[in-house]
């Protein structure tokens, strides 16, 4: 059973984050997961040295069955207070029982060789001699018809090629792709075929805030069916010494807050957000590269403010679900 902690279990916990995780708790009790991360959320910016919303936010995704997002909290938790028996014994749990998911969805993941399988052929009966020689005469004539009729069918291949030979050969002219179809266009030419999809786009293109940042949308993609929209941005390399995670972090949520901007009334429940990274000074010329995907919620970007410049990493990360981050990107 999951219980908060007070502000003397955790002294880097102030008095607001507790009431906060005790609100969150009960909630998460009463299966109102969103707001218990909602909740969570503002706690973590209280106190973001305190491991206990970490670990709440843990228990939260668990609860869901959202055991990956669990397991990834749980370790947030462990590497703020490594001493906590309780966060320990949550994150071996859960590794224990996805390894065991793992083995029952592959059961026969460890190759055991299969027994041979031994034929046994019946000896043959023993040669008692030809007592039938009329069958003999009758296999020599079959075997005679036969050879017969293979000479006149390599007789005519052979006819057939010597003509093709003698015919004059035409050359087709060779079939030449233009660039773009080979190569694709480039990042800042891609657009929404939609009516709706190019009306967002061209907001973002206007967005003054995008502009300042220099933040590119080259990609808005709308979903009716589950009131999803996935945005691509070109995001610009960072100086050197910078966190490349924490722009990609910050750029994304910044794309995201103009788009709801534009949607007003008609954002969706579900945003994806997909961030390109812009080549270094160093390699311009080379090609933009996918480097982090996540997904939000609107009540998830409104619960971070509409000023992103003083959260640290670990404040922004928790607004998004299901990050993934390309293994290639630097840190």
């Amino acid at each position: 059973m999951t219980t908060t902690p007070t502000p003397s279990q955790d002294p880097a916990l102030p008095r607001e984050a507790y009431t906060l995780l005790a609100q969150a708790n009960l909630l998460r009790m009463r299966g109102r997961w969103d707001e218990a991360v909602e909740k969570c959320m503002a706690a973590l910016r209280l106190a973001p040295e305190s491991a206990s919303a970490q670990s709440l936010l843990g228990d939260i995704y668990e609860n869901q069955g959202r055991l990956d997002d669990a397991i990834q909290w749980y370790r947030m938790a462990l590497d703020i207070n490594p001493d906590s028996p309780a966060d320990r014994l949550k994150l071996d749990r859960l590794l224990e029982s996805r390894q065991r998911q793992l083995a029952a969805l592959h059961p026969h993941s460890d190759y055991t060789p299969l027994s041979p399988i031994v034929v046994q052929v019946p000896p043959a009966p023993p040669a008692r001699g030809l007592r039938h020689p009329e069958t003999l005469l009758r296999w020599g004539a079959w075997l005679v018809a036969a050879l017969t009729v293979l000479v006149v069918v390599l007789a005519g291949l052979a006819m057939d090629r010597s003509r093709r030979a003698d015919e004059p050969q035409v050359k087709a002219a060779p079939v030449v792709l233009p660039a773009a179809a080979v190569n694709g266009p480039a990042p800042d030419a891609v657009q929404a075929a939609d009516p709706s999809e190019q009306a967002l786009l061209q907001a973002l293109q206007q967005d003054a805030q995008m502009t300042a940042q220099n933040i590119t949308p080259v990609g808005v993609q709308m979903d009716p069916r589950q009131s999803a929209i996935t945005l691509t941005v070109l995001c610009p390399s960072p100086p050197a010494g910078a966190s490349v995670r924490d722009g990609l972090l910050r750029d994304g949520l910044l794309a995201l807050q103009a788009a709801g901007r534009a949607q007003g009334d008609r954002a969706p429940t579900s945003w994806t957000i997909r961030c390109l990274l812009a080549p270094a000074g160093s390699a311009p010329d080379a090609a933009p590269a996918l480097a982090f995907v996540a997904d939000t919620t609107p009540a998830a970007l409104a619960a971070l403010g509409p000023d992103l410049s003083s959260l640290s990493a670990a404040q922004m990360l928790p607004a998004f679900r299901n990050p993934w981050w390309s293994p290639d990107a630097p840190q």
